[in-house]
C-alpha cells in the first residue's frame, strides 16, 4: 500500500562549524579574510535552516517514452526506461532553506556572497544526506538512486518537468519556502528536486552527462551506458 502522505521535514540537523565553512572556501581561518567573514558566518549559521518535503507514489501509467506518477505524466526516454520495472517512487524537493536570501550584502563584497553560497550548499547536502536516510530509515530500504529534471546535460530529463514535479507536493514556497520560476529554476538556488526510487536500475545521471569540469559531478561520464539508455 502507498504512503500518500505529504512528509515534511523542517527541523533538519545542520551543524557546520566555521573551520569547515573557512576549508570549502580554501581560506585558512587565520587569514586576512577570517575577521571580515566570522560575524557573517555567526548570523547565517543562527539562521539557516534546511528543509525538505516527500511524497511516496506510484507509477500509475508507462506510454513509450511517457510515465505517470500518480497520474501526473512525466516525458523521458531515459526516465521510462529507468522506471520501467518500478512499482512505487517518492517525488521530492529538498533546500537550503530560504533564511539567507535577503541578507543585506552589496554586490560588489563578493567573498561574502562566496562565504554565504558555501554555507547554503552544505545546507542543501544535509538536507538530501537527511530526506534520504529518513525515507530508508522509514521505508525499509537499502538503496535510492534518483533523477531528478535538468540533470546531466539537460536532455536526460528537461527541466521544464519541475512543473508536474511540484504539482505533486503542491504549494512549496508556502511548505518549505522553495519557489518555482517560469525558467523553472528554484529560489533559493541551493535547492533539489527529483524522484527517487528503492528498485530497478540505480544510475547516477553524472554517467549520462558530457559536460566537462563540472564542480558537482559525482560519477565519471559512461559513454557506453549513454547510447544503451537512448537507444
Amino acid at each position: 500500500m502507498t504512503d500518500k502522505t505529504l512528509h515534511l521535514l523542517n527541523n533538519i540537523p545542520f551543524n557546520l562549524e566555521k573551520d569547515g565553512i573557512f576549508n570549502s572556501m580554501k581560506i585558512k581561518n587565520n587569514s586576512e579574510y577570517a575577521n571580515e567573514l566570522s560575524d557573517l558566518m555567526d548570523l547565517a549559521l543562527t539562521l539557516i535552516k534546511p528543509k525538505a518535503a516527500f511524497r511516496q507514489c506510484r507509477i500509475t501509467e508507462r506510454n513509450g517514452d511517457r510515465v505517470s506518477v500518480n497520474s501526473v505524466e512525466f516525458e523521458s526516454h531515459i526516465l521510462a526506461k529507468i522506471l520501467s520495472t518500478v512499482e512505487t517512487t517518492f517525488v521530492f524537493v529538498a533546500t537550503c532553506g530560504s533564511e539567507l536570501e535577503n541578507m543585506a550584502i552589496p554586490r560588489d563584497e563578493f567573498l561574502k556572497w562566496f562565504c554565504l553560497d558555501t554555507i547554503k550548499e552544505k545546507a542543501l547536502e544535509a538536507a538530501v544526506d537527511y530526506l534520504f536516510a529518513f525515507i530508508k530509515q522509514k521505508y525499509n530500504l537499502t538503496k535510492l538512486p534518483s533523477m531528478s529534471p535538468g540533470s546531466a546535460d539537460g536532455n536526460v530529463w528537461r527541466i521544464e518537468q519541475q512543473k508536474p514535479l511540484f504539482s505533486l507536493l503542491g504549494d512549496t514556497k508556502k511548505l518549505i519556502g522553495v519557489e518555482l520560476t517560469k525558467s523553472c529554476l528554484m529560489i533559493p538556488n541551493k535547492s533539489v528536486s527529483g524522484l527517487c526510487y528503492s528498485t530497478g536500475v540505480e544510475l547516477v545521471s553524472c554517467q549520462l552527462c558530457m559536460r566537462e569540469n563540472c564542480h558537482e559531478r559525482k560519477a565519471r561520464f559512461n559513454p557506453e551506458l549513454k547510447a544503451e539508455y537512448e537507444s
